[in-house]
């Protein structure tokens, strides 16, 4: 059917009955496929890997996702590189795909920069190897990669998928949810301090041109100019 779908993060199956409800109202294939703006999660624990696989799987369509600041690196750094739609993605079964961070991908016309990443928000209480990993935040070399790549492309592509969104956001993201005096929930205002991923993406965003931005993490639906914060939402890219 040749369609595009991209919503926000799954963790695992935390989050996932927004996908099975959506698919029971679609019939989807594998020539449609569905974007993950990070925290997908679905490599996740080597106990539970296999049944949260078959869960996506089961969703029919092709699975593209970002990672974001809930991954286990371990693992998903394991699987094996190859190339899909034009760039560098790990491949994790049949219809599952990790998009590398950095790379540009062509779907049905469109062009969408990729760059997962970013950081959690309470690293205090999370142990390294379990549920933290320091590959959560974008590194120069991911930067590098994404300069590289953005450049044959000459720094001009139609989507922008990212986990966390760039500085400037930031503080319009507070306004907009403060706008009635209402105060920050405590669960967002870690994810509205600036850190080195908000940084990286805001060099590129300052030299790219691009129609729309997605991004998750926040963990809200909400429309800011060219930019998407995703959650609950599963938006038709036309």
């Amino acid at each position: 059917m040749n369609r595009i779908f991209i919503t926000g993060d799954t963790h695992g199956l935390f989050d996932f009955n927004k996908l099975k409800r959506f698919v029971l109202s679609q019939q989807l294939d594998r020539s449609d496929y569905i974007i993950i703006a990070g925290d997908c999660s679905v490599v996740w624990s080597k106990e539970l890997l296999q049944e949260y696989i078959a869960e996506f799987e089961s969703l029919g369509a092709t699975i593209l996702y970002a990672d974001g600041n809930h991954e286990n690196f371990d693992l998903l750094n394991a699987y094996p590189t190859t190339m899909l739609l034009g760039g560098e993605v790990n491949q994790i079964s049949t219809n599952i795909y990790h998009l590398r961070r950095g790379e540009v991908f062509e779907i049905y016309g469109k062009k969408f920069f990729v760059m997962g990443g970013g950081e959690s928000g309470n690293i205090s209480k999370l142990r390294e190897h379990i549920d933290w990993w320091k590959e959560e935040s974008i590194t120069k070399d991911n930067f590098n990669t994404a300069i590289k790549n953005l450049a044959s492309y000459d720094n001009a592509v139609d989507i922008i998928v990212t986990h966390v969104p760039p500085t400037n956001i930031l503080p319009l993201i507070k306004e907009e949810l403060t706008c009635c005096g209402e105060e920050l929930p405590w669960y967002i205002e870690p994810k509205l301090v600036s850190r080195v991923s908000n940084e990286y993406l805001q060099e590129i965003a300052d030299i790219v041109a691009y129609d729309k931005w997605y991004f998750g993490h926040i963990h809200l639906d909400m429309t800011l100019g060219k930019f998407e914060g995703i959650y609950e939402r599963i938006i038709e890219i036309k």
